[in-house]
């Protein structure tokens, strides 16, 4: 992980704690669609998903999150 993504990920926190969750959600979905297969990144948005309940959406990136980390064994 890049200083920039490390910066969006404390970005999207920074908006999480600040109650402006369409912001975080935004960042984390861009810093996850450019990286999928990384585990921080990943582990972040889910963490953020599972706080909004956001199951749907969860699972589905789980899934492309597994599917990357199976193309880089």
């Amino acid at each position: 992980m890049n200083t920039e993504e490390h910066r969006n990920i404390n970005r999207a926190k920074s908006h999480e704690h600040a109650g402006l969750n369409e912001e975080a959600h935004l960042i984390y979905k861009q810093i996850f669609n450019n990286n999928p297969g990384n585990q921080y990144i990943f582990s972040s948005y889910k963490s953020f998903l599972k706080k909004q309940e956001n199951w749907d959406l969860l699972i589905e990136v789980s899934v492309k999150y597994s599917a990357q980390t199976l193309l880089q064994l």
